[in-house]
């Protein structure tokens, strides 16, 4: 029994890598996205961009399926059913969400790009690599090590908060379009909350590793 409690917690953790890795691909090519437009403001680019992610949106729609099943066909289970849930799908929210800036920019079809856009696309690309090094660490379940990405995650959380609110400072101060305005109020706010979503995920990481080492 205690073989194959450790055999599918290793599968479970597979998965859940799988999410991760979706998430790293996704941040990355919202970083693409933006770095295009800045250069050559195509709307092309952002619908390249946006189906792109989508299509990792729709392969981790697929993962919480799998997981689902997973979960639903195992017994023995070290990681119980309700933390695997939560924690698929606190992660699948991170995908959701950039999902959501992508097709949102699209949407609006923006033509410009704010300095903190690319901001925040670079501390989300930064945050879901902290997140892969830290879902590392539940397998052997190493609190220490993962003490250490819980509060660098944490302070890139804090780092977005203090760039939307000068983003949006800023974005009040330059301009009185009331469109354009509301626009970029809404991508950056969702950008933000990608972030939020990563510390989410985060967090039901360690309690997992709390909870069970």
């Amino acid at each position: 029994m205690i073989f194959k409690e450790k055999r599918n917690n290793a599968e479970l953790c597979a998965f859940f890598d799988k999410q991760v890795a979706l998430a790293m691909n996704a941040a990355e090519e919202l970083r693409v996205l933006f770095m295009r437009l800045d250069r050559d403001q195509s709307v092309m680019n952002i619908l390249f961009c946006k189906k792109r992610i989508h299509i990792l949106e729709n392969q981790g729609d697929v993962l919480i399926r799998e997981i689902g099943d997973f979960l639903d066909s195992r017994s023995f289970m070290r990681l119980e059913h309700d933390d695997s849930h939560l924690l698929a799908g606190r992660l699948d929210d991170v995908l959701d969400g950039i999902d959501a800036v992508a097709l949102r920019a699209n949407c609006y079809g923006i033509s410009d790009i704010r300095t903190e856009a690319h901001a925040l696309a670079g501390v989300i690309m930064m945050m879901t690599t902290q997140l892969s090094n830290l879902l590392s660490c539940v397998l052997n379940l190493d609190q220490e090590e993962a003490q250490k990405w819980i509060v660098t995650i944490h302070n890139a959380e804090h780092e977005a908060d203090v760039i939307l609110e000068e983003g949006l400072t800023r974005l009040h101060r330059e301009t009185e379009d009331a469109k354009y305005i509301l626009q970029w109020e809404k991508i950056l706010d969702l950008l933000e909350e990608v972030t939020d979503q990563i510390q989410h995920a985060a967090d039901a990481i360690e309690m997992i590793i709390r909870k069970y080492a």
